[in-house]
């Protein structure tokens, strides 16, 4: 079995914590589903009713994508894109238009 460890070196105390394997799922798995329930938040406000997609390096996470679906009982469809290049290819679209804008 492996075992994982953190310190947290402050100025007046110092903490460790070690985990096995099983444990550091569950704060994965527990970060997942904070993730997912501010996504809830977000996702209804936007109006999602059907599916979502996501965006960004944590898109590519599996364990973020379920916990999404289980919180917003909703579809998240994976892109054709990678999804780490969504914000680079909406910074050019504006940047093309907004030159468009300008030749006119």
């Amino acid at each position: 079995m492996k075992y994982f460890g953190g310190c947290d070196v402050g100025s007046t105390y110092t903490k460790c914590v070690i985990l096995d394997e099983e444990g550091k799922d569950e704060i994965a798995a527990g970060i997942q589903q904070a993730v997912a329930k501010r996504c809830f938040v977000m996702a209804k406000k936007a109006g999602a009713t059907d599916a979502i997609t996501l965006t960004g390096g944590c898109a590519k996470n599996e364990g973020l994508k379920k916990a999404i679906e289980k919180v917003l009982h909703i579809e998240v469809i994976d892109l054709a894109i990678d999804p780490q290049l969504m914000g680079a290819l909406g910074a050019a679209e504006y940047a093309r238009v907004k030159g468009m804008n300008k030749e006119n």
